[in-house]
């Protein structure tokens, strides 16, 4: 190309044009990223479940196979909690404060806080949230339709089924109505969805919404169950995304005109731009046949890396566990691959960790407290079958859990029930870490004829978990969080999928001549 051709000039200068208009869309997606994810199971995803019933009792057994935990022990990790030792302008965890009356806030957890779980079928999305309030206060009768529900103990829903954030009060969108808005019910059982269009309410097959609430017998609080027609939220499937939002109205004053505040998971009511996001579907992830040797030296230099099954992890992608939340993608957050070969699973995890700290389990150790170190924890579902419950009563020819620190202390006490587990580079595992400018990588691999039943299964029920310490003392994780992949760690209801599939298939590259 000569410098003084015109044509050619002009077509740089398109060209260019096109790059910044891609590159501007790119970082307005990038810029789009919502603070929190949840995953919503797909119920017919295990055999022979059935969907709740929704009478606010939760005492179905679908419940148990939430992604988030086990209803049955109250366990999440999608939850709302009140610290009495933060300042008062801030003194909720894991989620936002609004609304307050008279500054007043949450004494304690028993005071106002709660748990959430989602699931879904081909008909409807299903979300429960059990409370804690040891006052109660209701006006409205259960007969109240579309009265003030915000005064009074009450659970809140929001949901974006177009996912287009629209900025501001969504209410003055009303179109917005036509794939969801605000689904309310008190404690007392009064409904409100006028900023959802006044859908059908009812229990019957062609009603848009149902929801019921019952007391939760073994401590002060109330339990809601929800079901919305996927009809009346944009029809989501397998892999779609809705924005959503979770608020609890707590009342204390039965003499006030109002309630005393709202805390929700995160953003503000009515306010779309601010919602979290709720991902459909468990989660899966493919790994490629290899016949290339992998060495386990936790620096992922290999080839064999390029052609790896990816996924990620992080407050933006995916669940959480702990009480407070990490700073930013930097402070903690993951991106993981895995191969598989004849005979082993290798999974490798490069951690963003601004601050690596490993004080507890001592370098080279086994089966210390690795959990209150910077640490990496796989969790496999060897049989696939979903148990709910702790992995390692499943016993390690159905899987477990296996744990590398940053000091390389290692820890698979959990899969160790029905035989002896053998960890070095020629046994049933092996993992190494190695520290990078942004944190570290942890390498894994995992003999299948030990952790998997059979040995040549195609589907193996997967999760990843990434411990955080940013404190010296030992014995301490002063945060107190963890990020997860798909679900809650020792729980095989609720892991993702990990495949384990043929040879990759080489992408042709292109390239602009």
């Amino acid at each position: 190309m000569m410098k003084g051709d015109k044509r050619w000039n002009h077509l740089i200068i398109v060209f260019r044009s096109i790059l910044l208009v891609f590159f501007g869309m790119c970082m307005a997606i990038s810029g789009m990223t919502q603070e929190r994810t949840e995953i919503a199971a797909y119920i017919p995803h295990i055999p022979n479940l059935q969907p709740p019933v929704i009478d606010g009792i939760l005492n179905d057994p679908v419940w148990e196979y939430s992604t988030q935990g086990r209803v049955s022990q109250m366990s999440s990790g999608w939850r709302v909690r009140i610290n009495p030792n933060f300042d008062v302008d801030d003194p909720v965890q894991t989620g936002t404060i609004d609304g307050r009356r008279n500054n007043n806030r949450p004494e304690e957890d028993a005071d106002a806080s709660f748990r959430v779980w989602a699931m879904y079928d081909d008909n409807y999305l299903y979300i429960a949230v059990a409370t804690l309030d040891y006052d109660y206060v209701n006006r409205l009768p259960s007969s109240s339709v579309n009265e003030g529900t915000w005064l009074e103990d009450s659970v809140e829903i929001f949901i974006d089924g177009n996912h287009n954030r629209v900025s501001g009060n969504v209410n003055d969108h009303p179109e917005e109505y036509a794939t969801g808005g605000q689904f309310v019910m008190t404690s007392a059982g009064a409904i409100r969805h006028a900023e959802a269009g006044n859908p059908s309410f009812g229990n019957g097959p062609n009603d848009d919404w149902y929801a019921a609430v019952f007391d939760n017998n073994n401590v002060d609080g109330s339990n809601y169950e929800f079901r919305i027609k996927l009809s009346k939220i944009g029809n989501p499937k397998f892999g779609s995304v809705i924005g959503f939002n979770v608020a609890m109205n707590d009342a204390d004053d039965p003499g006030a005109n109002s309630a005393d505040y709202q805390i929700l998971w995160t953003g503000k009511s009515h306010n779309e731009d601010t919602y979290g996001n709720l991902e459909f579907g468990r989660r899966s992830v493919t790994a490629p046949l290899i016949t290339a040797p992998i060495t386990i030296d936790g620096k992922l230099d290999e080839p064999s890396w390029n052609v790896a099954g990816k996924g990620k992890g992080g407050v933006p992608y995916g669940p959480f566990e702990g009480d407070t939340i990490p700073r930013d993608l930097a402070d903690l957050s993951f991106d993981f691959y895995v191969l598989h070969d004849a005979n082993y699973l290798y999974v490798g995890i490069d951690v963003k960790d601004s601050e690596v700290i490993a004080d507890s389990a001592a370098p080279g150790s086994e089966d210390g407290t690795t959990w209150y170190d910077d640490s990496a924890e796989i969790f496999i579902d060897g049989n696939h079958s979903h148990t709910p419950g702790r992995t390692g009563q499943t016993g390690f020819g159905l899987g477990g859990q296996y744990v590398i620190t940053t000091v390389n202390a290692f820890r698979d006490n959990e899969a160790s029930e029905v035989s002896p587990v053998l960890y070095g580079p020629d046994d049933d595992w092996y993992a190494l870490t190695s520290l990078t400018p942004t944190g570290y990588i942890a390498e894994f691999r995992v003999l299948k004829e030990a952790s998997m039943t059979p040995p040549d299964i195609g589907v193996i029920g997967f999760e990843i978990a990434i411990n955080e310490d940013d404190t010296d003392p030992p014995n301490e994780k002063d945060a107190g969080y963890q990020v997860n992949w798909n679900g809650h760690p020792h729980n095989e209801a609720s892991y993702g999928d990990l495949v384990l599939s043929g040879p990759a298939t080489p992408i042709c590259e292109w390239a602009l001549y």
